[in-house]
């Protein structure tokens, strides 16, 4: 069985004793608005992975827009800034496809 808690230190990820101590400390990776459109990626602190493969500890979500709600996990840092950087892209194209649709 997997740690169930995680926390950052830094950039790197290592277990955590409690459910408190996981949640300690800044956990936002990054945020981003596009027009009324949020990107956040948080460090979650417990896994979310359902099986055994690797923790997945970092969450993207969209808030607004014609992704709203979208969201991606993933399990390091590098990952989590990858991921929000893919999920901005499509959150780019997303509202120039819609534009595009709106103007006929």
């Amino acid at each position: 069985m997997q740690h169930p808690y995680y926390k950052l230190i830094g950039r790197n990820v290592v277990p955590a004793l409690s459910a408190i101590e996981a949640f300690e400390g800044n956990r936002r990776v990054a945020l981003t608005e596009i027009g009324s459109v949020r990107v956040s990626t948080v460090f979650l602190g417990l896994n979310h992975a359902w099986d055994d493969g690797p923790p997945l500890l970092f969450e993207t979500v969209v808030f607004g827009g014609p992704l709203s709600d979208e969201q991606d996990q993933c399990s390091t840092y590098d990952e989590a800034e990858a991921m929000h950087e893919r999920m901005c892209e499509r959150v780019r194209q997303s509202i120039a496809d819609e534009d595009a649709e709106a103007r006929g």
